[in-house]
């Protein structure tokens, strides 16, 4: 289930939308992973603060999975998932 687009979500054909969902992980280490599971690889590791682009999101059995691109960081421009806890809403 596609939980509300947030931000460019050029993954679902929406154009022209600018992408000011901006936000910061709020945990100590977070996994960015290949897929929306915890079962899925972690792609890289996101520090506390490490700004984060929402592009989209969906639900799963296990939560909200967000699919982002870092901003700042080691893994800046690597997209990939979180989980909606590990979001500074």
């Amino acid at each position: 289930m596609l939980v509300g687009a947030v931000g460019t979500a050029s993954a679902l054909g929406c154009t022209g939308q600018t992408r000011d969902w901006a936000y910061k992980t709020k945990q100590d280490l977070v996994d960015l992973r290949s897929g929306p599971r915890t079962s899925c690889d972690a792609t890289g590791l996101l520090l506390r603060g490490t700004t984060v682009n929402l592009e989209y999101g969906v639900l799963k059995s296990d939560g909200v999975w967000y699919y982002v691109t870092p901003e700042t960081g080691v893994h800046k421009g690597t997209q990939g998932w979180i989980r909606t806890d590990a979001i500074a809403w």
